[in-house]
């Protein structure tokens, strides 16, 4: 009896097995190049909408703080135009008259603390020193 051959390695791989790594390693290479590449578009789109983000909300913040400071100026505009046409304020001021201006801005100032969250109310001299601080007339 004739013994058989092994069969050679050549014999073993089919036509089929050599043509799939020709095809799935370059798929395998553009897949995952197209999977890389969606990363850093989605990575690169991500940033932008937050940079997008981040500028609108900054840019509504701004509005809102010119707008309270335009809201402010305007009350104290308001407040310095009524103080100074005040003869009791002025005459007191002008004499140097701590208690009467107290007396004077007490009411002035609760009004404005209640309505307007105003905490500070001072009187300064023209020398620039503080003549009278209306939240805490002792100091």
């Amino acid at each position: 009896m004739a013994e058989a051959a092994p069969p050679s390695l050549e014999e073993d791989v089919s036509p089929a097995l050599g043509v799939r790594p020709r095809i799935l390693i370059p798929l395998l290479v553009a897949l995952t190049l197209l999977i890389v590449a969606f990363g850093a578009l989605l990575d690169g789109d991500i940033r932008q909408r937050r940079a997008d983000d981040i500028a609108r909300t900054t840019q509504l913040a701004d509005h809102l703080i010119v707008g309270e400071l335009a809201a402010g100026i305007h009350v104290m505009s308001s407040l310095a135009a009524a103080l100074v046409r005040n003869d009791e304020l002025r005459s007191a001021f002008t004499a140097r008259d701590r208690d009467a201006l107290f007396r004077a801005s007490q009411p002035i100032f609760e009004r404005l603390h209640r309505d307007n969250r105003i905490t500070h109310f001072y009187y300064h001299a023209p020398e620039g020193t503080n003549f009278l601080r209306v939240h805490h007339p002792e100091e």
